[in-house]
């Protein structure tokens, strides 16, 4: 029963972040945080000391995948505090798995938001691929993709 709260719980942490993201393009510290002390909580719930510990894993695996992106100015703090949370919810494995499919939907939302501003917004291609876009949507998604491939508890 507590799986599924989680699973819950992390649908609608996605669906809240990606909002956030598309419309504000942030993802808020009052949705982020709360998730980490969350997934912790969970941890400690389901497993006592060892869960915790393997919550605390998956938050570090989940941040430090995406820790070089953001010191290199590539995506945003708000998406680092998002996919550490989802590792302390879900833990280690689901952490990678997300992160690799949410990196594979990056690259087709990113290529295509590439495609977007050269023929609609007639952009060069050098400021086309030089331009920002969310990636709380592609976090999202490789978190739900995640879920649906049974990965986590």
């Amino acid at each position: 029963m507590i799986a599924v709260a989680i699973q819950v719980s992390v649908v609608c942490i996605c669906l809240t972040a990606v909002v956030m993201d598309l419309k504000f393009r942030k993802i808020p510290n009052w949705l982020t945080l709360p998730s980490l002390g969350m997934g912790f909580t969970f941890g400690w719930i389901t497993g006592g000391p060892a869960g915790l510990g393997l919550s605390a894993v998956g938050a570090c695996v989940g941040g430090l995948l995406l820790l070089v992106p953001v010191l290199r100015g590539r995506i945003g703090g708000g998406d680092l505090k998002f996919q550490t949370a989802i590792g302390a919810l879900m833990g280690p494995l689901f952490a990678a798995v997300a992160f690799v499919i949410a990196s594979a939907l990056g690259a087709v939302i990113g290529l295509g938001y590439a495609a977007w501003l050269i023929s609609v917004r007639r952009k060069s291609l050098k400021d086309a691929l030089a331009g920002k876009f969310a990636y709380g949507p592609a976090l999202a998604g490789g978190a739900v993709g995640a879920l649906v491939l049974g990965i986590g508890p």
